[in-house]
């Protein structure tokens, strides 16, 4: 039987990588031999096999879970799914990214497109 899964207490392994784990509740890899991964691995724990390091960061994205900065190619992947979910519907998306150009018309500065704003949030998150 599998434990159900909690994306912010869950552990995936990276590209085959038999030495160590990415953990979620703690934001980046844990050694095999972390009292809290052989804890959650006797309650039917198993962890999910990834790629790689950017299929990793997009899957952490699509649950707002953010690794620490040191991950940096996850980080990125992270960053990039974060501020994919943003679109020109997006109301908030929408209200800000028009407030921005506003503001910018009136310092004399060239408008953004969507996707340099999208790339400003991104560095943001």
């Amino acid at each position: 039987m599998q434990r159900p899964f909690t994306p912010n207490y869950w552990y995936w392994r990276v590209a085959g990588d038999a030495s160590r784990v990415y953990s979620s509740k703690v934001g980046d890899y844990v050694v095999l031999s972390d009292a809290d991964y052989q804890t959650w691995l006797g309650q039917l724990g198993a962890p999910t096999d990834v790629a790689d390091e950017t299929a990793l960061g997009t899957i952490l994205g699509g649950f707002l879970l953010r690794p620490v900065d040191t991950l940096t190619v996850v980080l990125d992947a992270y960053k990039e799914a974060v501020a994919g979910k943003l679109t020109p519907v997006d109301v908030n998306a929408k209200l800000f990214f028009n407030l921005e150009n506003r503001v910018r018309v009136l310092e004399g500065r060239p408008e953004l497109t969507f996707i340099q704003y999208r790339a400003i949030i991104k560095s943001l998150m």
